[in-house]
């Protein structure tokens, strides 16, 4: 959309969390550090860089905060999910700096939710509910709706069972026991596959 653009627009990101860009699948707080990726870096498009150029110029001290040795970088090594958020959200910022000096207003509301969309033959009129203040409706000539992940508001949908690692605090009061981990193959396999292994720190856990 912004490289397609021939004249200025405004655009408007609406985000529920407080900051803008990392998304739920790599957020921290959702994720453990311990959580790895399934995407290595040669697999993502560029957006105003690559990841393993973003890792490369990523100051020594970051690295470590992320866990990650800056001799051992690599564009097929997979990164934790806490590693891609930064990325990704340093991503959305150069990207909105470089709008803004095409002549693009972007407006960023984030702590507001987007409640509902409405199609009308002028463009589409939004819901939105702010963290602060009251419930208001703006319309807009085109609309991009990223829905993102629906879980469930608890992941132990039964007593020891949990329907998925998110959010990884759910975790922390499962003991030191025996674990079962079922998947899938793959997107296109029908058969589970199912481990079971003396449980691990979560410290150590990796999940994709």
């Amino acid at each position: 959309m912004a490289s397609d653009a021939t004249e200025p627009f405004d655009l408007t990101i609406f985000e529920e969390q407080a900051y803008v860009g990392r998304g739920t699948p790599y957020r921290p707080g959702w994720n453990d550090p311990a959580m790895l990726s399934n995407i290595a870096s040669v697999e993502i498009p560029p957006i105003e860089e690559t990841l393993i150029d973003w890792l490369r110029r990523q100051p020594a001290d970051r690295l470590t905060d992320l866990d990650i040795e800056p001799g051992g970088i690599d564009d097929r090594t997979f990164y934790s999910r806490v590693a891609l958020g930064e990325f990704f959200f340093d991503q959305l910022t150069a990207l909105i700096v470089r709008l803004r000096a095409n002549d693009v207003t972007v407006a960023v509301r984030s702590s507001c939710k987007v409640l509902d969309a409405v199609s009308a033959d002028d463009g589409m009129t939004l819901t939105i509910r702010p963290k602060r203040g009251a419930i208001f409706q703006e319309r807009f000539d085109h609309v991009a709706l990223a829905t993102g992940h629906q879980w469930p508001a608890e992941p132990e949908v039964r007593p020891g069972y949990f329907l998925s690692p998110w959010p990884a605090t759910a975790l922390a009061k499962v003991p030191p026991v025996s674990i079962g981990i079922g998947g899938r193959r793959s997107a296109r396999s029908t058969q589970p596959w199912h481990w079971r292994s003396p449980m691990v720190p979560l410290s150590k856990m990796a999940t994709n």
